[in-house]
């Protein structure tokens, strides 16, 4: 047989042995490992639980100072670094128009004043003692007027009778000495007889005299008419009088008119509120630090620049009033309480401690990456001016402390459902028993047990845990491998 043929029977018979032996071998498998384990004693010790949580410094006391007015920038009285105290002026805005404004309203306002008190006090004691003595005055003279009547009706005694009986006497006796003057004539008599005739002459002298009587008492009655009349004139205008000085005094009595005092009063608010807003406006001109503190920023401003109600003029800070800002998980937000006292690290302050308060934690949660927590905010007591702003720091506060209770490893702990927690103790086959156990407080290092073990008595804790390697070598199939 040649060397050819013998090379192919062995091909032949092995290949099939290897592709069986390949599909039928067992898979290779590790040995599991059992775990190791080291016992420690339950013993008696104390428990200081805390809480931590990372944060950074800031200010807890800071104002950007704004100007609060549109205006001219006079002068910037600061720079950074620059220690201010509260109510020390920080920049001036020119104030030179509104002097003049405020002055001006300052004389409205006094006008104003001025007619609201002689609205709510139109007349003096004087005023009402005058018109008192104007009412005395005018019922003396009403009296008087009524008086001159009486009088003057009294001396009217020419009645219109005592004319028309005048009359009638004159117009008898003239018709009397005519018609005997006639039939003296028609007789024939001459003139010395008719003179001589004693009827004619009497009849010639009543006639005259009832005349002149007529006439005196015409006369008489006119003017007698004319002085009545003056005289009831007189009485009406001291009557009149006499109204408008009691209608003058119930006026002065009265005093001020509700409603003049209502507009004076109106009129006076205006004014005191201009001039308010206008020495608010000036006061407000004046910009000024509202604390004791440090300019840690100023703006690029010089004198003339114009400035708004939102421009910054100096930010300052209390440099001695620091705090922690952090951030506290949700698992641990509940254990913690405003005026806690807490511990503060500083990392550029690794040798030294700070210490705070707790003086706000946030109602609502912060998520960052998938962690929730609450913003607290612990005040530093004393930081004598070393922190800065930004610096990184951690809190630490003190949720719980005990004293001489029994405590274990926190790695001899095995968690179970919900919320309980069990340990390895040994048995008497060699071997280990699980126990429950009650826990309370935890720190870093130990937790309390509060039932469920004895001081004295040993837990396991695993020092290397159990292996168990399943993953086999699997065997190639004949020829040439990837990578290789």
């Amino acid at each position: 047989m040649t060397k050819y043929v013998k090379l192919l029977l062995l091909f032949v018979t092995l290949v099939p042995l290897g592709v069986v032996g390949y599909f039928v071998a067992p898979v290779a498998r590790a040995t599991p490992s059992a775990p190791a384990y080291k016992l420690v004693a339950v013993k008696q010790g104390a428990i200081v639980s805390k809480v931590t949580a990372p944060g950074s410094i800031s200010f807890s006391l800071s104002a950007s100072i704004t100007a609060r007015t549109t205006g001219v920038l006079q002068q910037l009285k600061v720079t950074i670094g620059d220690k201010v105290k509260a109510g020390q002026v920080i920049a001036q805005l020119d104030t030179s128009a509104l002097s003049g404004t405020v002055t001006q309203l300052q004389y409205n306002l006094a006008q104003a004043e001025a007619k609201l008190a002689l609205a709510q006090k139109p007349y003096s004691d004087e005023d009402i003692a005058q018109a008192r003595a104007a009412v005395r005055s005018a019922e003396v003279g009403a009296q008087n007027a009524e008086q001159n009547l009486q009088v003057a009706q009294l001396m009217a005694t020419i009645t219109p009778q005592d004319i028309e009986n005048m009359w009638f006497q004159a117009q008898w006796y003239q018709n009397y000495y005519t018609t005997t003057l006639a039939a003296l004539i028609a007789d024939g008599k001459s003139e010395k007889e008719i003179a001589a005739h004693k009827d004619l002459q009497a009849g010639y002298n009543q006639w005259q005299m009832y005349q002149k009587a007529y006439e005196d008492k015409g006369i008489g009655i006119i003017k007698q008419e004319v002085t009545l009349r003056s005289v009831r004139n007189a009485v009406d205008q001291a009557q009149e009088s006499l109204r408008l000085a009691r209608n003058k005094l119930a006026t002065v009595l009265a005093g001020a008119n509700s409603a003049d005092v209502q507009l004076s009063q109106r009129a006076v608010e205006a004014a005191q509120a201009a001039l308010e807003a206008a020495l608010a406006q000036q006061k407000a001109a004046t910009i000024v630090a509202p604390f004791d503190g440090t300019v840690i920023s100023v703006p690029t401003l010089g004198p003339g620049d114009s400035v708004s109600g939102s421009t910054v003029m100096a930010t300052i800070a209390d440099l001695t009033k620091m705090q922690v800002d952090a951030l506290v998980n949700e698992i641990d937000v509940g254990k913690i309480a405003p005026r806690q006292a807490a511990k503060i690290r500083v990392d550029a302050f690794a040798g030294k401690m700070f210490t705070g308060a707790i003086v706000r934690i946030a109602t609502t949660a912060t998520v960052q990456q998938g962690v929730t927590a609450y913003a607290t905010t612990v005040l530093i007591d004393k930081s004598d001016e070393l922190l800065k702003q930004g610096m990184t720091a951690s809190i630490e506060v003190v949720v719980g402390q005990r004293e001489n209770v029994l405590v274990v490893l926190n790695e001899a702990l095995q968690s179970g459902p919900g919320t309980s927690k069990s340990v390895k103790v040994p048995d008497s086959a060699g071997g280990f028993t699980t126990r429950a156990v009650t826990v309370g407080l935890s720190d870093d290092k130990n937790t309390e047990i509060v039932e469920g073990l004895q001081a004295g008595e040993q837990v396991a804790i695993v020092t290397v845990a159990a292996t168990n390697d399943t993953k086999a070598k699997q065997p190639q199939p004949p020829g040439p491998q990837p990578g290789k």
